[in-house]
């Protein structure tokens, strides 16, 4: 860039380089410190509830807004479905060009899923899916383990424990080592209500060889795991998630330094060893559409059920249950507080 260039970009007025119209120009905070309990509801009604938190932790100029709008007719009938999906799509389609500069400075907006689906014990399901693009010579396993529900403590730091234990020896045994593929992936999946755990590759080699692979290191670390020390400090920094649960941090952090080694060996292997039948196991296989190579009778998964309807699929299983208040919302409630 030249000397003159150089000089044109230090004014935010340049009209010859505009900024996003929603990022900031003034970058003074004023410094004033919250009540210790920091979260307030400024609105309950039969319309709107409405939560303020001022940030004392960040201190930067800026805010987050959450708007979620909820509303039991969207499902009410076919025709209400139908109308809110076309809607949001309308909806989408206005906001394009508008929300581009928005979305550079962070706005997001999603549809969210307010419950999960459960795998039943010792349920072995694969879906299979084939690429449309021939030239594509990449294929992709996705395995995945329900671990249980995400409003309990005790199951979220077990599996947020694993992800610590298992992610260096899986990249090392799966990537470095076995050289599957440039993509792999292992961690611990949150959806709305439940907890799982997966293991993601992508590769040219065949998926049944995948995730033959996948069974393989999670026996051979199971052997790993019974012959690990006791250890007087399980703890770890957990990611803080914002969610209702405002002290979910910390009191899951005080959760995992409880933990012994019996108890989060046994949690992996109930919900990870191929060699116990009570796990829920699910596999999603990205393929594409000639293979080069196939897998021996020793590398094809063994499923009881292969999924062919997803939608049939997804009716017969057991729905969670639904969100419930970790505490009384009045807690929270404050009538004189102002922003």
């Amino acid at each position: 860039m030249t000397p003159g260039g150089c000089i044109s970009w230090e004014s935010l007025s340049n009209p010859n380089h505009p900024f996003c119209h929603f990022s900031t120009s003034n970058f003074e905070v004023l410094k004033t410190l919250p009540e210790a309990r920091g979260i307030n509801v400024l609105r309950k009604d039969s319309i709107a509830r409405s939560w303020w938190k001022k940030d004392d932790t960040f201190w930067v100029p800026r805010a987050d807004v959450i708007v979620s709008l909820k509303t039991p007719l969207i499902y009410a009938s076919p025709e209400s479905n139908v109308k809110a999906r076309l809607f949001s799509d309308l909806v989408r389609d206005a906001l394009q060009e508008y929300s581009y500069e928005a979305e550079l400075a962070g706005l997001q907006y999603n549809w969210p899923i307010l419950r999960s689906l459960i795998l039943a014990e010792g349920s072995n399901y694969v879906f299979r899916k084939t690429i449309k693009y021939p030239a594509n010579v990449n294929h992709s396993v996705e395995t995945w383990f329900y671990v249980g529900s995400r409003e309990d403590r005790n199951v979220r730091t077990k599996a947020l424990l694993l992800d610590q234990m298992l992610h260096e020896p899986a990249f090392d045994q799966l990537r470095t080592k076995g050289q599957l593929g440039y993509i792999v992936f292992s961690g611990p999946r949150a959806f709305s209500t439940t907890y799982g755990f997966r293991f993601l590759i992508q590769s040219e080699m065949t998926p049944e060889f995948l995730d033959s692979r996948i069974e393989s290191f999670l026996m051979r670390y199971a052997d790993t795991m019974e012959k690990m020390s006791e250890t007087e400090n399980l703890d770890q920094e957990s990611t803080r998630h914002w969610s209702y649960d405002f002290e979910l941090a910390q009191r899951d952090a005080a959760q995992i330094k409880l933990l012994t080694k019996p108890e989060v060996e046994d949690f992996f292997n109930q919900r990870l060893n191929p060699a116990f039948l009570a796990r829920g196991h699910g596999y999603r296989f990205i393929c594409r559409p000639r293979a080069d190579e196939e897998p021996s009778p020793g590398d094809a998964v063994k499923t009881d059920e292969e999924i062919t309807d997803v939608r049939l699929y997804k009716a017969r299983l057991t729905a969670s249950s639904g969100a419930k208040p970790v505490k009384d919302i009045s807690e929270y409630e404050d009538a004189d507080a102002t922003l």
